[in-house]
């Protein structure tokens, strides 16, 4: 669910490996906090939200977990700006980690 179908099927020899470092990386305890939490998530208007500051709102077009509408919502309640980036899932510094440096970089070195 994390991971975009390209970047899947380039890795597809190895995803064992990156199965294997998620596991080991995350604690049981933290994973169903994360999950609990993220079912009562507040919406995205909330009071939460101040309008007008500097925001870069990234999405991946093959991301499960968040939709192109909910990400460009927040971009838009936040005054910001949002990237969607094609054949990419949700874990966008992983799966190209230059494309979204470049992004990121190209945001805050903007006038």
């Amino acid at each position: 669910m994390v991971f975009g179908e390209e970047f899947l099927k380039v890795n597809k020899r190895i995803l064992n490996k990156i199965v294997k470092a998620i596991v080991v990386r995350n604690n049981k305890e933290a994973l169903i906090a994360q999950l609990k939490a993220m079912n009562h998530y507040p919406p995205l208007a909330g009071p939460t939200i101040k309008k007008n500051c500097p925001a870069l709102v990234i999405s991946g077009s093959q991301d499960q977990l968040v939709n192109p509408k909910g990400a460009r919502q927040l971009a838009h309640l936040c005054g910001g700006r949002h990237n969607e980036i094609q054949d990419i899932g949700h874990s966008i510094p992983a799966e190209a980690p230059e494309l979204f440096n470049r992004t990121v970089l190209d945001f805050l070195l903007q006038p």
